[in-house]
């Protein structure tokens, strides 16, 4: 009998691990890009397993229910944002870690269509209300906007969570409106220029919102 150790049994077992890890992904791309054309409740396993180039019975053995292969969709987009809150970690609680964790944000909605996609799907779809995951993610968030708020840096009179979700709306809907708009405008809705002028109104927009109150008690203290 050959121990794990030796390198004739490591290699088989690494080649079954990456065979693994290959057929996972290949799945998971797939309920990705069918729940993003689709959401939940039209997609089928077999149609899954057939854009992955599986059998149904190898997706169930995988990720089980198509409800769990939701919700590991919900969950690795969740990761994506997890990650991204990490990155922003250093940033500091102030006017300019709030419009730099939002440009953070707009990027990964810009480079992450199938998850706008799904996201509406799942809004539409709402039975469950908001996955944990992605619930988690957001209260990191608006965590960093309330720190903000205490000390001082952004304006007293705004709920953190309303404005949370006012940049979470004005973000996903310029995605999910701009084909519809940018003609009407005479602008080439697949010009990143586009994307990226939004985005710097946006943040001009935003500050100019969130640090009035203490624009006017640096002006008042000036005088």
């Amino acid at each position: 009998m050959k121990s794990d150790s030796d390198p004739k049994s490591i290699e088989p077992n690494r080649g079954r691990q990456q065979a693994r890890e290959e057929a996972q992904a290949k799945i998971l791309a797939a309920a990705k890009a069918l729940f993003a054309e689709k959401g939940f409740a039209a997609v089928s396993l077999v149609e899954i397993a057939e854009r992955a180039g599986c059998t149904k019975g190898l997706v169930h053995h995988y990720f089980g229910s198509k409800r769990e292969l939701w919700r590991e969709v919900i969950e690795d987009y969740a990761r994506s944002g997890n990650e991204r809150e990490l990155a922003a970690g250093d940033l500091s609680d102030d006017v300019q870690g709030i419009l730099d964790r939002l440009r953070g944000s707009f990027r990964f909605f810009q480079n992450n269509g199938d998850y706008l996609r799904i996201a509406r799907w799942a809004e539409l779809q709402a039975d469950h209300g908001m996955p944990e995951s992605l619930e988690k993610v957001m209260r990191q968030s608006t965590a960093h906007l309330r720190r903000a708020q205490e000390a001082g840096e952004m304006r007293a009179d705004i709920d953190p969570e309303h404005l949370h979700l006012m940049t979470y709306c004005m973000m996903t809907g310029w995605f999910q409106t701009k084909r519809f708009f940018c003609p009407a405008w005479g602008r080439d809705k697949e010009d990143p220029e586009a994307d990226d002028a939004f985005m710097n109104d946006m943040l001009t927009f935003v500050r100019g919102g969130i640090e009035a109150v203490a624009s006017r008690r640096e002006k008042a203290s000036g005088e």
